[in-house]
């Protein structure tokens, strides 16, 4: 979807075309910024494939805790603990989050 589309437009015989130049130019932009990035931890490569670079900006590091990431890790364990996974399913298994108040017990199917 352009980004014109997503803004609202619509085709009109006075602008019929989606992907026009300024739509291209915005992907184009895009990949270019995408390119730039870690595949591992999403910064700009220019920083951190560089030590010294690195290092300049970010003194130290802190560790944080992801509640949403522990939860996925905590119901994945669950997954594996409970003697119903595939073998064949490693690396392929996803997990979501729900509200607790969306969730039935029925719809956990590996119980």
């Amino acid at each position: 979807m352009s980004l014109k589309r997503f803004d609202g437009w619509t085709p009109t015989r006075d602008d019929p075309v989606e992907w026009d130049e300024r739509e291209r130019l915005w992907m184009l932009a895009l990949q270019a910024y995408e390119d730039r990035l870690c595949p591992i931890c999403g910064m700009d490569s220019a920083i951190c494939h560089d030590q010294d670079r690195f290092e300049e900006l970010h003194a130290q590091g802190r560790v944080e805790l992801c509640f949403a990431q522990y939860e996925r890790n905590r119901a994945l364990g669950e997954y594996r603990d409970s003697g119903a996974p595939d073998p064949l399913a490693d690396g392929a298994v996803t997990v979501g989050l729900t509200m607790p108040s969306m969730m039935e017990e029925e719809t956990i199917s590996w119980r």
